[in-house]
């Protein structure tokens, strides 16, 4: 029996390759969760194709990463699976998660089933501009903006609130900030200070 006996002659091997999962860094293969409702379901990489996993994310988004200064796709996908602060629907049933800090950098996931268990496998996953979400049909997921949190059981909603020293009048407007600190501006003589 030949390699090639498989379906539509694609190497069984190759698909048991495929559909494998990737360990995450602590050595486990959840790379993050996702809240739903009041449970969570893990985040999993699989080695994938050219079509979706960490196969098509090196050969399509590989090199921006990089530049990006991540040493790889995984830890790439690690960073964003955890510390991800919004999740956006998508026209295609599959969610985004977004971890916003200057552009925004993403992964794309998708609700499968692997022996009855659901996880969330990254479709594909890159960094971008911060409007991008927010295009092609996307909706902000309601609920979906969280405190990033290395432990999604700890993440609460995100509130829109600023620190007290900051709710001066129209300060929010500016990108001022008051301030209480009793910490001395780099011209300020400190009192008490021997010379």
């Amino acid at each position: 029996m030949s390699k090639q006996s498989g379906a539509a002659g694609i190497n069984p091997l190759a698909r048991l390759k495929e559909i494998a999962f990737v360990k995450a860094s602590d050595g486990t293969l959840n790379f993050g969760e996702v809240i739903e409702g009041k449970g969570t379901i893990p985040i999993k990489l699989q080695v994938g194709n050219k079509l979706y996993g960490q196969a098509k994310i090196e050969i399509k988004h590989g090199q921006k990463i990089k530049e990006e200064g991540y040493k790889s796709v995984v830890s790439f996908i690690e960073d964003v699976s955890k510390h991800y602060n919004e999740i956006w629907e998508q026209p295609d049933g599959r969610i985004m998660l977004v971890k916003r800090n200057g552009g925004s950098k993403i992964a794309v996931v998708e609700l499968r089933k692997k022996k009855g268990e659901p996880f969330y496998g990254v479709t594909t996953a890159f960094p971008t501009d911060s409007g991008y979400p927010s295009r092609g049909g996307r909706k902000l997921r309601p609920g979906g903006v969280r405190t990033p949190s290395a432990n999604p059981e700890q993440s609460a909603p995100l509130i829109y609130t600023a620190p007290r020293e900051a709710q001066v009048e129209g300060a929010w407007r500016t990108g001022e900030v008051a301030s209480t600190s009793t910490i001395p501006k780099p011209d300020e003589v400190v009192k008490g200070a021997g010379s």
